[in-house]
């Protein structure tokens, strides 16, 4: 993370100084863009994914956790 942190603020310096020198379209809008993914890497919160699978099936229901193999000809429906 530490990596984006600084490689974001170099972006962000780098295109600012360029609009500023050169302001022009594609100056302008690669700082917006250095600007947008800076306040995406020092603001935005992340969330851990949930460890492990869990799955609630209802009464009657089927419930199927597959992989990449699924086939649900073979799901045993009677209980």
């Amino acid at each position: 993370m530490l990596l984006y942190k600084i490689a974001t603020t170099l972006a962000l310096v780098i295109t600012g100084a360029w609009a500023i020198n050169m302001p022009g379209y594609d100056s302008i809008s690669a700082a917006v863009i250095a600007l947008a993914a800076f306040i995406y890497v020092f603001f935005v919160e992340r969330k851990e994914p949930p460890s492990g699978q869990s799955q609630n099936v209802d009464g009657g229901g089927a419930g199927i956790q597959a992989g990449r193999d699924a086939n649900n000809a073979r799901i045993n429906k009677k209980n």
